[in-house]
């Protein structure tokens, strides 16, 4: 939030005596402070959409870049924000390399034509360019994951839920146009705001108010009539209500930046270290780490199958002190239960319980990227049962 007051303070500073608001961003220095931001909101993209937030904010990123600067321009600082992205993402192994060179690859040449379009006047409109780009980044997306995965890519549809980014990034070039650079660093702000409360795990009151905030700016309410009180008592409520939103909201930060820690955070010590969760589970890349190590307690509610990987898995009820381990995903696609995994170097000697049975599990919390982002814990390293 401070980096994107910066961005606009330099652009009010640099600007402010233009008889016109430019109609795109040109001053170098502006161009590379957004180019850091398109490199954070890259490197958020998984390997498969979420609910609600598509694959993250890399779907934004496209838009920025296609709106705020002159065509080509805007082709480079995406291919350049998103190469760096990806190689981050790759190195932190925080999504399949595979999955990370097809995005640099399709979504820039993507921009590229998407640009070509706007020079011959084909997408002379902003909302015309964002609702074009979510509808054929969605169609790409699909048909790559078709291809290649078959019928397991069904959830590549859930990209159509970044046209929720499509209000937010309007509403900012909108006052940029008007030369309102304070709210056009706001909206921005706000769709991360939006952006922290679901991308994993829903924080109510903080994505309720994400909506209002934005809401409000929408409704251009000119700056004289914005005090500075009232604007620190807005920064206020939203620091309160990020407070009320705990854990859910942390987490998401947490998830959303872990290429940039996850080899601090997730160290762990013997089987639940990061070196054993590597040699243990099967592509380590479609896994967020929330802890290493974690014991919960509930019902078994589904019998138990065996994956083409060799993992047992099953879900199980938790109990209700446990409910904030439970994401998007675990609500929507496994009916609000937690999924758990034994992996075949633990199948020697952790069974399987049978449905109904009240078990303490213990083992890592993890979020799958690669199927709705749904809560895990994969590997289950011990199942007690407590009741049959």
């Amino acid at each position: 939030m401070l980096y994107i007051s910066y961005i606009y303070y330099y652009l009010d500073m640099n600007i402010r005596n233009n008889l016109e608001p430019p109609k795109f961003i040109s001053d170098n220095k502006a161009t590379i402070l957004v180019l850091f931001l398109l490199i954070f909101m890259s490197s958020t993209m998984i390997n498969a959409p979420n609910f609600i937030v598509g694959y993250g904010l890399i779907i934004p990123a496209m838009m920025i870049s296609l709106i705020f600067f002159k065509p080509w321009r805007g082709v480079l600082l995406f291919f350049s924000a998103h190469l760096i992205a990806s190689l981050i993402l790759i190195i932190s192994r925080s999504a399949f390399t595979e999955i990370a060179i097809v995005s640099l690859i399709a979504r820039s040449i993507l921009v590229a034509i998407l640009s070509y379009a706007y020079i011959k006047g084909k997408l002379s409109k902003p909302y015309e360019m964002m609702l074009t780009v979510v509808a054929l980044d969605t169609i790409i997306a699909y048909t790559i994951g078709l291809s290649y995965f078959g019928h397991d890519a069904i959830e590549v549809g859930l990209d159509i839920y970044s046209l929720t980014y499509i209000p937010f990034v309007y509403i900012a070039h909108r006052h940029f146009l008007k030369g309102r650079y304070m709210y056009t660093a706001a909206a921005i702000a706000i769709m991360l705001l939006f952006y922290f409360s679901a991308a994993y795990f829903i924080s109510l009151y903080t994505f309720i108010w994400s909506i209002l905030l934005i809401a409000i700016l929408y409704t251009e309410i000119s700056i004289e009539k914005i005090s500075r009180g009232i604007s620190l008592s807005l920064i206020l409520i939203t620091l309160l209500l990020v407070y009320l939103s705990l854990p859910s909201f942390y987490y998401n930060l947490y998830a959303s930046t872990y290429p940039f820690h996850n080899r601090l955070t997730t160290m762990g010590d013997g089987i639940y270290s990061y070196e054993a969760l590597d040699r243990d589970v099967w592509s380590i890349e479609r896994l967020r780490i929330m802890e290493n190590q974690v014991t919960v307690r509930g019902y078994v509610a589904t019998h138990y199958s065996k994956a083409e990987d060799g993992d047992i898995y099953f879900d199980l009820e938790l109990d209700p002190e446990y409910s904030y381990m439970l994401s998007i995903g675990s609500i929507i696609l496994r009916k609000g239960r937690i999924h758990i995994e034994i992996v075949p170097a633990d199948q020697d000697y952790v069974s399987p319980p049978p449905i109904g049975a009240y078990v303490e599990i213990t083992g890592t919390w993890t979020v799958d990227t690669d199927h709705g982002s749904w809560s895990e814990i994969h590997p289950a390293r011990d199942i007690k049962i407590l009741e049959e």
